[in-house]
């Protein structure tokens, strides 16, 4: 536990995910200020960052429900009692985004594009945490830090590339998010599948997701439309 000030405490866990959703919010905030009206953007970035952290917090107490299900404190009070779910907290946080950008009538793939580098580094600080938190066994942990920190880097370099491959014609905006996405889940599904040696609840929804991501992959790159053309031709 970190002293604050007198009777008031907090875990290192707490203090970095906290700043993991400052550096989050700062971010996106940077990324979007010309795109979103003022009022809407402090909106979505809150909405987004309540919506994660509320995600990552349910799915952890569920998964420990036989330890901590009974204790209302530990469900809420993160910053004191370490622990959440990066499934959780990644998917609430894409459905608010989607649903805010919806309400909003705002392109989701945009949001979601310039949002992959603020979230990647929000998980990130997140797992470095939890590494320090003696509840928890740390090589997992560590492992998972070091991948979203790799994933943030590989993201930053694959920005400023992607809209010139000749492979990605359309340029769109979302290639981003979707990329990382799998160069994420298919490594996490296979070393998960191997390690365990059958399938899980969780398998099963890493493979339907990446199976919508490559869906979404062709049809943003409008490789469909020149495969029609050449049908027809």
């Amino acid at each position: 536990m970190i002293a604050v000030w007198k009777g008031l405490s907090f875990t290192l866990f707490g203090v970095l995910f906290a700043l993991g959703m400052v550096f989050y919010q700062y971010k996106l905030w940077k990324a979007l200020k010309d795109d979103f009206l003022k009022k809407e953007l402090v909106g979505m970035v809150w909405f987004s960052s309540f919506f994660g952290i509320l995600g990552g917090r349910l799915v952890f107490v569920l998964s420990k429900w036989s330890e901590i299900g009974s204790d209302p404190l530990v469900w809420f009070l993160f910053w004191r009692h370490a622990g959440f779910s990066w499934l959780g907290f990644y998917f609430f946080w894409i459905a608010s985004v989607w649903v805010y950008s919806r309400l909003k009538k705002r392109a989701c793939w945009l949001v979601l594009e310039e949002a992959t580098r603020p979230i990647l580094g929000w998980l990130a600080f997140g797992y470095l945490g939890l590494f320090f938190s003696s509840s928890f066994e740390l090589f997992p942990i560590l492992s998972l830090f070091l991948f979203f920190s790799f994933l943030y880097f590989l993201s930053g370099w694959m920005e400023k590339r992607y809209r010139s491959w000749p492979w990605y014609p359309s340029g769109k905006k979302g290639f981003l998010f979707l990329a990382i996405n799998f160069s994420f889940f298919v490594p996490i599904f296979l070393l998960d599948f191997i390690n365990r040696g059958r399938l899980y609840s969780e398998d099963i929804l890493y493979i339907l997701w990446i199976v919508f991501v490559l869906i979404c992959l062709f049809v943003l790159s409008e490789r469909k439309l020149s495969f029609l053309d050449k049908r027809r031709k």
